[in-house]
């Protein structure tokens, strides 16, 4: 299993049509691709957090645009696309008493990867774990 820190990006966006075209096509002039995103919407917000090429252009892009940013830490574990895979790091995380904040990730159908992004409350001990699966 192969993870790693990495910077994410996160924003506070108005829940309305558009708004992530806008964002996307921002990045996009900026020559920044998005990695892994995530969306999670309330009524009339919604936080978006992505993980990108390029934090510096994608945070300058942001502010072009008048969208204030957020950036932190998290892990990017490439994980087995199998059953259990997800299982066996979770259950070694709670073993250890990590809580995990939350987490967001995909793998194509065809791939024999799939790839995570985890908030941790112990990023460094959730390193040690992973390296371990």
């Amino acid at each position: 299993m192969d993870a790693r820190l990495v910077d994410q990006i996160s924003i506070f966006i108005e829940n309305r049509p558009g708004i992530l075209a806008e964002i996307a096509t921002s990045m996009a002039a900026a020559g920044v691709n998005l990695r892994a995103i995530s969306v999670s919407e309330s009524i009339d917000h919604a936080v978006v957090r992505m993980v990108t090429s390029d934090v510096d252009k994608a945070k300058k892009a942001l502010a072009e645009a008048g969208v204030i940013s957020l950036e932190n830490e998290v892990i990017e574990i490439a994980l087995d696309d199998r059953p259990g895979a997800l299982a066996e790091l979770t259950q070694k995380l709670a073993a250890a008493g990590i809580n995990l904040e939350y987490a967001y990730g995909s793998s194509p159908a065809d791939s024999s990867l799939g790839l995570i992004i985890i908030r941790v409350d112990d990023t460094a001990q959730t390193l040690k774990i992973s390296a371990g699966l």
